[in-house]
């Protein structure tokens, strides 16, 4: 894990199927890098918002080592359904 490495990169980005959330290996994910000094912020969406042509919802957990901050601070253990800069008319009109 992060305390291993010898320089523990700045940003870690995971991405899972729904249902991830809610599993006991999401909760020792989030533990581990919160006791290793990372921030974590986590997601339900679909890369759709993101221009990327798959459909299918996804579990995301932004994780960035202190001091480096968030934009918006959501409270611990915050599963954000629509995500920060998430173009979601693309939803309803995918243009790929």
């Amino acid at each position: 894990m992060p305390s291993r490495a010898q320089t523990p990169p700045h940003y870690i980005l995971v991405e899972n199927v729904v249902g991830f959330e809610g599993s006991l290996t999401r909760k020792e994910l989030v533990q581990t890098l919160r006791a290793n000094d990372y921030a974590c912020q986590e997601f339900l969406g679909t890369p759709l918002q993101y221009g990327i042509p798959y459909s299918r919802p996804r579990y995301f957990l932004l994780a960035k080592r202190r001091p480096l901050k968030f934009t918006v601070d959501y409270p611990a253990d915050t599963l954000v359904l629509h995500p920060p800069g998430a173009q979601l008319s693309k939803l309803a009109n995918p243009t790929y």
